[in-house]
């Protein structure tokens, strides 16, 4: 039985290198999705706490409110365009349409 080879034995090994590179991606795009989702929480609380400034009649909490959607906006902001990124640091001028529902 020295000589006896297994048919199925490349292909099975082959299959799951296939197999782990998808995995792979599956799992770069499942970081991503989470990254995009919390973005729109954040964005969400950015809206919400300009939508409370019309409702405060303090001046000086509403300057708060705003101070802190702002600063809100400004991390939101510059970790959005970190997501755009590729993962090999360079940005990618098409990264819209990896995400565009066609």
């Amino acid at each position: 039985m020295a000589g006896y080879q297994n048919e199925g034995a490349a292909e099975a090994e082959q299959l799951r290198g296939r197999a782990e590179e998808l995995a792979a991606e599956a799992r770069a795009a499942n970081q991503n999705g989470d990254n995009y989702l919390l973005s729109t929480v954040l964005f969400a609380s950015v809206l919400f706490f300009a939508g409370v400034t019309t409702k405060v009649l303090s001046e000086r909490n509403r300057l708060i409110l705003l101070g802190s959607a702002s600063r809100h906006w400004r991390s939101e902001s510059s970790s959005c365009s970190a997501f755009r990124s590729k993962s090999d640091g360079k940005r990618d001028p098409d990264w819209i349409s990896d995400y565009a529902m066609v």
